[in-house]
């Protein structure tokens, strides 16, 4: 957009992509489009953002779940061929970026990358090897934009800026949906990295967008708002089940990405004392002796719970101990490793709003909540106690004040 006539003429160019609506509006050409060479892919124009909500429910970015609606990973070909540029990405040439994008791109190099792990050789991984497979993977790249912006608007204290940047990273994040869930019935060798990458970024992008993000409030990157305590973890374990897959493994393996899959050897450790107790007053109140429920437990709830809270146990032990491990720890990866590895039953418990899966939720809120350090995690360790706390029967609230005293949530302001 040429910037002289801009501010000769009092108006300014409001950087949507691909083209300004001022720009469209006045029939010029807008400068802040160009195109990305190599790049073989064309992007649909996107929507005018809005800068208001329109209702209460939208005080926060648009749901994840309703950008991928069913997302489910096809079964995999018998024999994957080997891909050609063509099977990665078969959208005619001339990918349009904007300055904007180049921004976000920027961002992710020297800031967002910087925030997905604790360990220096996986950031090395997302900072470099990332971005470098994502010029060869133009969906892929929207994803990597999407994050970034996602980050930038939680970084923005400006509420139009924040929801500029959120709108901004739903449609990138939307776009780039599309684009794996076609992909996930045709996984290669070469464009098996695009989906590992992508289904890792996902699951910080479902963490980060639950934030108020459209709200006004000074804290509302810092405050979770869903009422489905199980659409976080449905998502999350939708695009990363195909990895399970043998063959896919083994490539990523094989690849720049292998650090990623390695967020170090989780070792049986002991409980301490405190611990000790309070998994035990979760198996007698889970499994030996359930508390009234209704319907009340059958065995198969009792048993699906049983094998959750050993899962648990175990990582809480592992994550909490006092001792420094032996060798590199991810602490990110290895705690989301629960929530993607519990039985599905377990999943569809907590969507029922079972007294049992909400306590087991509140307690992996406590292993969550020392993530709060990332902007991603912010304030997840106490909604989740907040959410468990208000779906609770009056009979089980009590199990869960010992996870919001961890995560310092006061349950009587709820």
């Amino acid at each position: 957009m040429p910037w002289r006539a801009a501010l000769a003429n009092s108006w300014q160019c409001d950087e949507q992509k691909p083209t300004c609506g001022n720009c469209v509006k006045r029939e010029q050409s807008c400068s802040l489009q160009f195109v990305v060479p190599n790049l073989p892919y064309s992007r649909p124009a996107a929507q005018k953002p809005s800068l208001a909500p329109t209702s209460e429910s939208s005080s926060r970015t648009q749901s994840p779940v309703a950008l991928a609606p069913n997302i489910q990973p096809h079964p995999p070909s018998p024999s994957p061929a080997i891909a050609t540029p063509a099977s990665i990405s078969t959208q005619p040439a001339g990918a349009t970026f904007s300055v904007e994008d180049m921004e976000l791109l920027h961002h992710y190099t020297v800031s967002t990358s910087l925030t997905f792990s604790t360990r220096s050789d996986v950031l090395e991984v997302y900072r470099l090897a990332a971005p470098e497979i994502a010029f060869a993977d133009p969906p892929l790249m929207n994803g990597l934009l999407a994050i970034s912006g996602l980050h930038r608007a939680h970084c923005c204290s400006d509420i139009e800026k924040r929801r500029l940047y959120s709108t901004i990273a739903a449609s990138h994040q939307n776009i780039a949906l599309g684009a794996f869930r076609e992909r996930l019935s045709n996984l290669t060798r070469e464009n098996c990295p695009g989906v590992f990458l992508f289904s890792a970024w996902l699951t910080l992008y479902v963490l980060g967008s639950m934030h108020r993000l459209q709200s006004a409030d000074p804290d509302a990157a810092s405050v979770i708002d869903f009422e489905d305590p199980s659409e976080w973890i449905r998502l999350m374990r939708g695009v990363p089940s195909i990895l399970r897959q043998s063959a896919v493994w083994s490539w990523i393996r094989e690849s720049p990405l292998r650090p990623i899959l390695e967020p170090g050897l989780v070792t049986d450790e002991p409980l301490s004392p405190e611990l000790e107790r309070r998994f035990a007053t979760l198996r007698r109140a889970l499994i030996d002796e359930p508390l009234p429920s209704s319907p009340q437990m059958d065995d198969e709830e009792r048993t699906v719970y049983a094998e959750s809270l050993a899962m648990l146990q175990k990582y809480t032990a592992f994550i909490l101990r006092p001792s420094t491990p032996e060798g590199p720890l991810d602490l990110v990866g290895t705690t989301m490793i629960w929530p993607n590895i519990v039985p599905e039953r377990w999943v569809e418990y907590l969507g029922q709003h079972r007294p049992g899966a909400l306590v087991m939720l509140a307690q992996f809120a406590v292993l969550v909540n020392n993530l709060r350090g990332f902007w991603w995690a912010k304030g997840w360790g106490q909604g989740l106690v907040v959410i468990a706390w208000k779906l609770l029967p009056p009979e089980w609230k009590s199990l869960v004040e010992e996870p919001a005293e961890r995560v310092g949530c006061t349950l009587g302001a709820v």
